[in-house]
């Protein structure tokens, strides 16, 4: 029963990694470029002058210096999957997270258990 739920954390471990991987992390779409972009007043903004985009602050929205690109409410940048965390992608981080620290804790009580019998004999 246990080794199925360590297959388990395991596959969502992968599951999780691979979609923080390959899923946009809150890239600013088309609509926030300047030339394209509405203000309103009584809004404050963020305007990054790399990228050229004016998202409102309540978005949260910072340019990340390693990715060079600006991310819809910027949580890190995770270096282990060499990507921005953000609006896009975060849910699946914090899977990620959840599933790894279940499939460590598991397997270390499996190996205590193993190494108790063992010294029990």
């Amino acid at each position: 029963m246990m080794t199925k739920f360590i297959k388990f954390c395991y596959a969502a471990v992968i599951f999780s990694l691979i979609m923080v991987f390959f899923i946009n992390p809150g890239i600013p779409g088309r609509k926030y470029y300047q030339r394209n972009y509405k203000i309103k007043e009584g809004i404050t903004y963020f305007i990054c002058k790399e990228c050229n985009i004016v998202v409102p602050d309540d978005l949260n929205t910072v340019h990340c210096d390693q990715c060079n690109i600006c991310i819809l409410n910027y949580d890190h940048h995770c270096n282990w999957v060499g990507k921005c965390i953000g609006k896009g992608n975060i849910i699946f981080f914090v899977g990620f997270l959840i599933s790894f620290f279940l499939f460590l804790f598991t397997s270390f009580f499996i190996i205590f258990i193993i190494f108790t019998k063992i010294n029990k004999n």
